[in-house]
């Protein structure tokens, strides 16, 4: 936990994963399968996700508008 990977590096291991995948159960039962971890995955991401206002705050106030 931690590390951060080169995106080449994350490429080929969602490739070689996907290989053993489509291998191992056939591609029409992998694919199914891949699309539902990646759907899940996706998900759990945007649920734990925070936006950098999100940690800021909001610094805007009601009813103070700055006209000059």
């Amino acid at each position: 936990m931690g590390r951060e990977h080169n995106l080449a590096k994350q490429y080929a291991a969602v490739g070689a994963t996907s290989f053993l995948l489509f291998w191992m159960a056939g591609v029409s039962l992998a694919d199914f399968w891949v699309i539902g971890a990646s759907f899940f995955v996706i998900m759990l991401h945007a649920s734990v996700y925070k936006i950098q206002e999100e940690l800021e705050g909001f610094n805007h106030e009601m009813g103070e508008e700055t006209n000059e």
